[in-house]
């Protein structure tokens, strides 16, 4: 404490009282403002370069904790997320016709029951045919292969973990903002 107020320039006071304690204390000088700061919420609202505002996500993710941080990261940049754990999940909700199809499908490869994301790809692509439906698959599996179904299927494929910077990147270059 002593060196504490020595760099402060504070000087040091003591109180004691007799079964009562010590109380050790400073008072440090006013300073002055160098100038007024920013508020710094406005650059946290969104992320540079990317805003989904009014951006409907799609996403299937069995694990529940990856997938409500995803749900919170999409929204926290401002899509509306519609989210399943399994495929069979999604298909429930594709059988009440939903009218709006989504901008972006963002999909686990490793799904329940032995599906995988390109299921996933092919129960919401079924549902608005003729319609375009950008795709990123998210898997674990680092094992090579997967860039040809990729290229077959449709989809642009990120290996976990996913950094928040890396998955903003892909979001951004397929829905062709910037």
């Amino acid at each position: 404490m002593a060196r504490l107020a020595g760099l402060l320039e504070a000087p040091i006071a003591v109180r004691s009282r007799v079964r009562h304690g010590t109380v050790f204390s400073f008072a440090v000088p006013p300073g002055k403002a160098l100038r007024a700061l920013e508020p710094a919420v406005s650059r946290a609202k969104a992320p540079l370069g990317l805003t989904l505002q009014g951006r409907l996500m799609l996403l299937v993710e069995d694990e529940p904790a990856v997938r409500e941080g995803l749900v919170v990261l999409l929204k926290a940049w401002g899509a509306s997320v519609l989210d399943f754990d399994s495929v069979a999940a999604l298909q429930a909700w594709l059988a009440g016709s939903p009218n709006d199809a989504p901008d972006l499908l963002l999909v686990d490869y490793r799904l329940p029951l032995g599906l995988t994301g390109r299921d996933a790809l092919a129960a919401a692509r079924r549902q608005w045919p003729g319609r375009q439906l950008p795709a990123i698959v998210i898997t674990g599996i680092t094992i090579g292969g997967h860039e040809s179904k990729a290229a077959e299927h449709d989809f642009h494929l990120l290996i976990k973990p996913v950094l928040k910077n890396k998955l903003r990147a892909m979001i951004a270059f397929k829905l062709g903002v910037r």
